[in-house]
């Protein structure tokens, strides 16, 4: 989803500016909420999508014991 936003906007996340995971921070946390809940309801295959999408968009979820958190893949 975001890859394909960037992509309509003629970016990609290498060349977009520094600060666009920080504006994303929000929208991503609001995922993985999202995504813990799926878990939980053990919806398994609705949470990894999330996580599959989000990969292909250039953003890795590390699931920890503390909770999932994500990255913006280098």
């Amino acid at each position: 989803m975001f890859r394909s936003l960037i992509v309509h906007l003629g970016l990609r996340f290498d060349e977009c500016p520094k600060d666009v995971p920080a504006l994303l921070a929000p929208f991503l946390n609001l995922l993985l909420d999202l995504r813990n809940t799926l878990r939980l309801e053990k919806r398994w295959a609705l949470a990894d999508e999330i996580r599959n999408r989000l990969l292909q968009a250039g953003v890795i979820i590390e699931d920890t014991p503390q909770g999932a958190r994500w990255r913006m893949r280098a």
